[in-house]
């Protein structure tokens, strides 16, 4: 993994590229210099798009919730970071618009499923009272059994039988419980997957690309029906901020 000095961002370099490099060479990464020819965009789809600027996930919490629940916050962060990236280079002139209808187009059906896989884990594990039930079930079984054993309701024969038993139960709501909110912390902050200066240099993209919008200066060469389908994926950008607490200002 490189990263470009001029935007921060992470890339792929193969590694027979850095071996052919001699002693002392550094592995050079050029963000597409110029405009691309449409075999270029092809070659970055069929190749995972090696030069896309990959966020760096730091997940702090990695052991508090399970590989899937991470795998859909990084894929949305992804998603997030590489539209944001493909507006810039369509600002820049650095792709035709042909070019980034396909590469935004692909983008934006990262950002969407994953933000709806979010959303629907959050409603799953925000679902704590079957588990509540449980729990105060279980501890008022022990607390029943505790107080007729007291008063010689029941044998010590009986009361060793069935109080592991009621104990697991209790260990095992309790830890059901643990886990759903660790879940809910993990799904509700995008700290969990980025840095907190990752999450301003995001934030500040999609800050700047919505007021370059705002103001549709000379710089965009793009046709209305373009412009029209970018504001609308970065209202969903804006929307997805706002999930995480994050406000943006164009």
């Amino acid at each position: 993994m490189k990263r470009c000095l001029s935007c921060g961002h992470t890339f792929k370099v193969e590694a027979e590229d850095e071996i052919e490099k001699g002693e002392g060479e550094g592995v050079g990464i050029e963000v597409l210099p110029g405009k691309m020819q449409e075999e270029d965009v092809i070659a970055m789809e069929n190749t995972e798009l090696a030069m896309e600027p990959v966020a760096t996930f730091v997940s702090k919490r990695e052991n508090e919730c399970d590989p899937a629940t991470r795998d859909v916050m990084e894929d949305l962060v992804k998603g997030l970071s590489m539209q944001l990236w493909s507006v810039d280079m369509l600002q820049e002139k650095k792709v035709t618009e042909t070019q980034f209808d396909r590469l935004f187009a692909d983008y934006s059906n990262r950002l969407k499923p994953s933000l709806e896989r979010r959303n629907e884990m959050l409603e799953e594990a925000r679902d704590l009272e079957p588990l509540e039930n449980e729990l105060n079930e279980a501890r008022l079984s022990l607390e029943e059994l505790e107080m007729r054993r007291k008063i010689r309701d029941v044998s010590d024969e009986e009361y060793r039988s069935k109080m592991p038993a009621i104990k697991w139960d209790i260990g095992h709501y309790e830890e059901g419980l643990r886990v759903k909110k660790a879940k809910i912390t993990f799904l509700h902050d995008l700290k969990s997957v980025l840095s907190e200066d990752e999450i301003a240099d995001t934030q500040e993209k999609a800050e700047k690309c919505i007021r370059m919008l705002d103001n549709e200066d000379d710089s965009w060469e793009a046709s209305a029906k373009t412009i029209s389908k970018v504001k609308d994926a970065l209202k969903d950008v804006q929307d997805c901020f706002e999930s995480f607490g994050y406000s943006l200002t164009g």
